[in-house]
């Protein structure tokens, strides 16, 4: 019913860990993982998730827009489900977005951070919420493959934001959403490499450039979240 497409960067030291969260909470239920690998990654994390078993791909093109378009277009199931390498579905995933799916025709969940710090949870706390800053990436998308489809998917133009744009075009279409309260666990990584200012500062500089300037300030926008690298 559901192919969980993730797409990765450099993500072998994740990889193997996601392959086996997402398989203890299957109960059961026909489940596809599909690893879709840029092809500028130096690491084997496309060969240990072949050794899984899982379907493992190399995208043409080295763009996270990109790889989840290819990595849909080789998806099996008619639910596609949008994850990150670095972030954990909660326990009963499977069964939250088919029950999601069988009243609206995409969803994104809320989550929560690894981390106990109340600054993360205050952040966290929001995405609970169709706010001005709902349906970015770490709250993977699911979504009916023939609506995916109609929509196009993501917008390859976009080599940042894709998610947020994707997101908006589908409520724009008048698509109706859910977005489930049960979190998923969300890596804090990049606070933990940064601070707590200064991640927020940089994702709210490129999203005032996201909505004032658009696709024309992808480059800016690069540059800023490279800043959190």
């Amino acid at each position: 019913m559901i192919s969980v497409i993730v797409p990765t960067f450099n993500e072998e030291a994740n990889i193997c860990d996601l392959i086996q969260h997402i398989r203890s909470c299957r109960s059961g239920e026909d489940i596809e993982i599909i690893i879709c690998d840029a092809p500028t990654s130096e690491d084997k994390g496309c060969k240990s998730a072949e050794k899984l078993g899982v379907k493992a791909i190399k995208s043409p093109k080295a763009s996270r827009a990109f790889q989840m378009n290819y990595g849909a277009q080789h998806a099996d199931h008619n639910i596609l489900y949008f994850l990150h390498a670095d972030a954990r579905p909660p326990a009963n995933f499977i069964v939250k977005i088919q029950e999601a799916l069988a009243e609206n025709q995409f969803g994104i969940f809320s989550y929560k951070f690894n981390s106990s710090k109340w600054m993360l949870k205050m952040n966290s706390f929001f995405t609970r919420f169709d706010g001005l800053f709902a349906g970015g990436g770490d709250q993977s998308l699911f979504i009916k493959k023939q609506n995916f489809q109609h929509l196009g998917g993501f917008n390859t133009k976009w080599r940042i934001m894709e998610d947020f744009d994707f997101f908006r075009r589908a409520k724009k279409t008048g698509l109706k959403f859910t977005i489930i309260k049960e979190p998923l666990v969300v890596s804090a990584r990049k606070y933990e490499r940064n601070s707590w200012w200064k991640v927020n500062y940089v994702n709210f500089s490129i999203f005032i450039l996201y909505l004032r300037k658009g696709i024309q300030a992808q480059d800016r926008m690069i540059d800023l979240n490279r800043k959190l690298l």
